[in-house]
């Protein structure tokens, strides 16, 4: 058998309400000097999130100014249910660096899950304006246009996010999806295949590329992108069912039987349950069914 082993996520801190919407993550990078610092880093690299609290709410005590410090006391903060305190601190960075990106990244991802979508857009706006050459603002207005189906506002904001950066892989990300949302598959794995030249772990790349293998009846080519996403995110029960697809397509019955375990063992609703019950259900009966080598 050659089902992919799962590998463990890297361990890097994402504010929760970014992660839901897929804008911007933490500074998690290290101080040159040892300190309170750098355990505060290790801490959200290892899901600590109230030691690593604990741990930037001492640096700020050392250095009230520490932009960095504020930023990530505001992940720990999200990651510990605690918003209000969050957003206390992204407007610190804020005042402390007014062109900083991340910041309004953050805010924004907490405006939308507030449903205050027009605060959103704004301050996806203002990331955009604060530096001409980051994509991600324009990029994440992009998310927001393709999540609203308008294709053309989608078109104008990536326009302007790989005009900064043609290689952002987010970027290409939604760049596939806007071409597959107007039918046109070929571009679409074009912009896929771009983004993982950038990074080659790009999870919704392998999945959209894999997904596109099955779609024209390529599940030798399927099985290569999805066993490739298996090993950067064990976690996301489509990749598993369209891996297991793949698998039987190509007659491997025994990694198909597998690779549909890993998806019911990560089903969360009822209707997912009964369609990973069915779906092993018939494997099983393939199996029994086949002949003995």
């Amino acid at each position: 058998m050659n089902l992919p082993a799962r590998r463990k996520l890297a361990g890097r801190a994402l504010a929760a309400a970014a992660l839901a919407a897929g804008l911007a993550g933490c500074l998690t990078r290290y101080h040159p000097e040892p300190g309170p610092f750098n355990v505060g880093v290790d801490r959200l690299d290892q899901g600590r999130h109230a030691e690593a609290a604990a741990a930037f709410e001492r640096v700020l005590e050392l250095r009230p100014d520490d932009y960095r410090a504020h930023f990530n006391l505001a992940c720990a903060y999200e990651a510990l249910g605690r918003p209000e305190a969050a957003r206390t601190h992204y407007e610190a960075v804020l005042r402390i660096q007014p062109r900083n990106v991340a910041a309004r990244l953050n805010l924004a991802a907490q405006a939308l899950e507030g449903g205050d979508r027009e605060r959103a857009v704004a301050l996806l706006e203002e990331a955009g304006r604060a530096d001409s050459s980051d994509p991600r603002g324009p990029s994440s207005l992009a998310q927001l246009a393709l999540d609203g189906d308008d294709l053309e506002a989608a078109e104008a904001a990536l326009k302007e996010a790989l005009a900064r950066d043609p290689g952002h892989a987010d970027s290409l990300v939604r760049l596939g999806r806007m071409h597959e949302a107007r039918n046109d598959p070929v571009a679409a794995a074009a912009a896929y295949e771009a983004a993982l030249r950038t990074d080659p772990e790009d999870f919704p790349a392998l999945c959209r590329l894999g997904a596109l293998a099955l779609g024209r009846d390529d599940p030798a080519a399927a099985a290569r992108y999805l066993e490739r996403a298996a090993l950067v995110r064990g976690d996301h029960r489509a990749a598993w069912v369209d891996l297991s697809r793949a698998y039987l397509a190509l007659d491997q019955l025994e990694n198909a039987l597998l690779a549909a375990w890993e998806a019911r063992n990560l089903a969360e609703t009822p209707e997912d349950r009964a369609q990973d019950r069915d779906r092993l259900r018939a494997l099983y009966l393939r199996l029994l069914e086949a002949p003995g080598d």
